[in-house]
């Protein structure tokens, strides 16, 4: 939770320019303007109605709300006034675009400082980006330079190693026609001579001849 009374972009008119302008430490604890609750009003410097520069909340309908005097002494509607500004500025708030409280700097000083931090973390985080979009870039390079190292001096190894080792190449041979087997001849059996007498056999040798 905070309050409005912390943050930088609180601030009051300045009655004469209509200037937004960072009320005082004790004008945030208080509510009254420099001079007191004498000085609300055309006889002061500062207006007593707190306002947001960033328009997060509706700080003078709030006031409205509060400001609400049963008397109509000057003075104790000033005292009034300023009651109603307190409460407002002092009130517990769950607001995202609360920023610190730098004394001296007004609510549009503020609002100035913010979007120069902004636009300068943008910068930081866009260069932050650049810078590993180019280490991607030289790791990816880094990589693709040593695959062709070692594709070259492997070439230059297989060259070297062609060169200094020849292998003759077979020459192939046209396929020749298979000779057919040759076969052993059988040695052949003597011829046997029918016996003497027997049918289609011969006559013996030795047989005279009739007379």
């Amino acid at each position: 939770m905070v309050k409005c009374a912390e943050c930088g972009y609180l601030g009051v008119r300045h009655i004469g320019t209509q200037e937004l302008v960072s009320p005082s430490a004790d004008q945030r604890a208080t509510g009254e303007p420099p001079g007191g609750p004498e000085r609300i009003g055309p006889a002061g410097v500062l207006d007593v109605v707190p306002v947001c520069a960033v328009g997060a909340w509706d700080l003078p309908k709030e006031f409205t709300a509060h400001n609400r005097p049963a008397n109509e002494n000057t003075i104790v509607r000033h005292r009034a006034s300023a009651a109603a500004a307190k409460t407002v500025m002092q009130e517990d708030r769950r607001c995202p675009q609360v920023t610190p409280w730098l004394p001296g700097l007004t609510p549009k000083e503020h609002i100035d400082k913010n979007l120069l931090e902004h636009q300068q973390a943008w910068q930081d985080e866009r260069s932050k980006e650049d810078a590993r979009r180019e280490d991607r870039r030289d790791t990816k390079n880094f990589r693709l330079n040593c695959v062709l190292v070692i594709v070259a001096v492997v070439s230059a190894v297989a060259a070297w190693w062609s060169a200094t080792h020849p292998t003759a190449i077979p020459i192939p041979q046209p396929p020749t026609a298979a000779a057919a087997p040759t076969e052993t001849p059988r040695p052949q059996e003597a011829k046997r001579s029918p016996p003497a007498g027997a049918p289609g056999g011969g006559k013996p040798a030795d047989a005279a001849a009739p007379p």
